[in-house]
């Protein structure tokens, strides 16, 4: 056994060394798209359409295929894999980074290029735009959820939240470029607006005109920072109660040495370090206290709320949308409902009728 590892291992890291100057070259190689103007990217094997796609694509949709399989199945893969990147780092100048779930961008911030777990580029780049039959689930899911909650004498809104490829689109690569400046994020708005029945709040404005000198969203994760976190309570404060706390009124302590789930998705976290935040409650200003309980239904970006929302509501509780159950609300009776959803999440309300479970 011991033999056969050893072999697989000096097998593989022959195959790294040679990867990442064959996908450099290919990369540095002019392609049809770079030369008319257009932006390519690395997500060109995800189109429907094979027979339209180059040699190129092809060859990198079987490198990356061939990858995954063969680093899954080797009992070293976290030190090779380093190896490689730091191989990769080293060939590239610092400007790609060889891994198919996670994009290397500028200044050192990574971006998230699953397609299983959502599809953030796709997202920004407004290629995957629902047809009408999916907006009319999604709007009558939030509209279904708004006439109940609202029928039990609660106050709901709902809260949307702009992936980090939309608010920090400046750090893509250059090989990521908007296909459609039309996205589904821009769909759904068009239809709650056209509409005018569920009151919501987009947080793309506020977010915009504060991430100058303030860390909204990690470098090397997916999220939005305690820092984002609290200025989507605090403007949500602003629009619903008509008061609010400024980012730059309260403290927020600081931990070096943070890695994010991409840097370990990639297993590069060693490379990829940088500070996290936390919300110093009592720095807040206590006269913002509402005697309320307020449940975020939603996903990972509304529990990031929570913790702060402690401090200024009397009770806040949080569930993921398919986990919500309407038996919850019987049980912790809120005054407020919030439906949360991050963009590459908005399937999730297509899917969900809370109402219904």
């Amino acid at each position: 056994m011991k033999t056969r590892n050893t072999i697989i291992t000096i097998l593989f890291i022959c195959l790294l060394a040679v990867i990442p100057l064959g996908t450099i070259i290919a990369k540095l190689t002019p392609s049809e798209e770079s030369m008319s103007g257009e932006g390519g990217d690395e997500f060109a094997a995800e189109e429907e359409n094979w027979d339209d796609i180059t040699w190129k694509v092809r060859w990198d949709a079987f490198i990356h295929d061939g990858v995954n399989a063969f680093v899954d199945a080797n009992p070293f893969k976290e030190p090779v894999i380093k190896a490689n990147y730091a191989l990769t780092k080293f060939l590239s100048g610092g400007t790609y980074m060889e891994s198919t779930q996670v994009l290397l961008g500028k200044e050192g911030w990574l971006f998230y290029k699953t397609t299983t777990d959502g599809a953030p580029i796709k997202d920004y780049k407004g290629s995957n735009l629902y047809t009408e039959e999916e907006l009319d689930r999604i709007y009558g899911n939030m509209l279904k959820a708004k006439e109940v909650m609202n029928g039990q004498g609660r106050e709901f809104n709902v809260l949307l939240i702009p992936n980090k490829e939309s608010v920090y689109a400046e750090y893509l690569p250059d090989t990521v470029g908007k296909k459609n400046n039309y996205t589904r994020y821009s769909q759904l708005i068009d239809r709650l607006e056209k509409e005018g029945q569920i009151d919501y709040l987009d947080m793309t404005e506020a977010l915009e005109a504060n991430k100058e000198g303030h860390q909204l969203y990690f470098r090397t994760d997916t999220h939005w920072t305690r820092m984002g976190a609290f200025l989507g309570l605090q403007t949500y404060f602003d629009r619903y109660y008509g008061n609010s706390e400024s980012i730059d009124t309260v403290l927020f302590s600081e931990e070096s040495g943070y890695s994010g789930d991409l840097a370990r998705i990639a297993n590069v976290e060693e490379y990829f370090k940088e500070t996290d935040y936390d919300f110093v409650t009592t720095s807040a200003d206590y006269n913002l206290y509402r005697d309320q309980v307020i449940f975020i239904v939603g996903d990972s970006f509304g529990e990031m709320m929570i913790p702060i929302a402690r401090v200024y509501y009397r009770e806040a509780h949080f569930i993921r949308t398919e986990d919500f159950t309407m038996s919850l609300m019987d049980e912790y009776n809120p005054d407020v409902v919030v439906w949360e959803s991050v963009e590459r999440y908005l399937s999730k309300v297509k899917d969900n009728d809370i109402t219904s479970k």
